[in-house]
């Protein structure tokens, strides 16, 4: 394996310390840079001889890129931020001998970064632009986490709730290479590339012994795409049902085709409820 990967960086932390008060945080900025000649060990096959094959041009297969590049997780700048209230056993108002905000701990975690590189390519998958040229669209998110200890018959618990993704943001996580979009390839699709002639729901198979033909159902007719319900699908139907069906395939988040990878976003808001017991 001739390949290799460079990664450096720097970091700059801003601290509020836990103090007498309830707050304390952090805050965060990272600047990294990820260069190499392959982001994974199997990358010069499995894309620039496999996938890419030879150059009509030359009859040679593709260059693999000589020089440094961008790798696919190169994210050049992140920004995170903690914040976090701590309230002791003594806090807020009482309830009898019950204290809701007592023994309460609540955490915001927010995280703020760039995109990760991917490389233009056109409808055959073939390099248009620099390798790792591009960049996908910047995300953010928050997650929160409270945590409210108890005791019970002399045992410590504490109940947790988790919600990940708190404001249920769509970032994006993958990208088709020909649009730089996650729902769409940028396929231009067109009424005459569909045949005029129509699809029939039944086919003649043989001949009776009266000579008449004997008709049996059509394998390659529909119902589902029979919009008008005349038993045969014509041009125009042929068309608007695989508009239809393509849009559904593109438009599936876990679609093939995105690079690097297949999810055309990241998790949507998740909660996690747990109970922990201390002995």
């Amino acid at each position: 394996n001739a390949e290799y990967g460079n990664s450096k960086g720097v970091e700059i932390t801003l601290q509020k310390r836990p103090g007498k008060d309830i707050f304390f945080g952090k805050l965060a900025y990272t600047l990294s840079i990820a260069k190499g000649t392959a982001s994974d060990p199997l990358e010069g096959y499995s894309f620039w001889y496999y996938t890419m094959g030879t150059d009509p041009a030359t009859g040679k297969p593709y260059p693999y890129p000589s020089r440094d590049n961008y790798l696919e997780f190169d994210q050049r700048h992140t920004i995170s931020l903690s914040t976090n209230f701590d309230f002791d056993k003594d806090f807020g108002p009482a309830i009898g001998k019950f204290r809701p905000l007592s023994d309460l701990s609540i955490n915001f975690l927010t995280n703020i970064r760039s995109g990760q590189p991917y490389t233009k390519k056109d409808s055959k998958s073939r390099p248009i632009s620099e390798y790792n040229g591009a960049r996908m669209p910047w995300g953010w998110n928050t997650d929160m986490l409270m945590v409210k200890g108890f005791n019970l018959w002399g045992v410590s618990l504490s109940l947790n709730w988790e919600v990940l993704n708190i404001f249920n943001r769509k970032n994006v996580a993958n990208v088709f290479p020909q649009t730089g979009d996650p729902m769409s390839q940028g396929e231009y699709i067109t009424l005459d590339q569909f045949s005029a002639t129509p699809i029939p729901d039944s086919v003649s198979y043989t001949r009776d012994s009266f000579g008449n033909p004997v008709k049996v159902p059509n394998p390659y007719y529909s119902k589902w795409r029979d919009l008008n319900g005349d038993r045969k699908i014509d041009q125009y139907e042929k068309y608007i049902t695989y508009l239809e069906a393509r849009k559904d395939l593109v438009t599936d988040p876990y679609s093939g085709g995105r690079e690097p990878n297949t999810p055309a976003y990241e998790g949507p808001r998740r909660m996690r409820l747990s109970l922990v017991f201390s002995f």
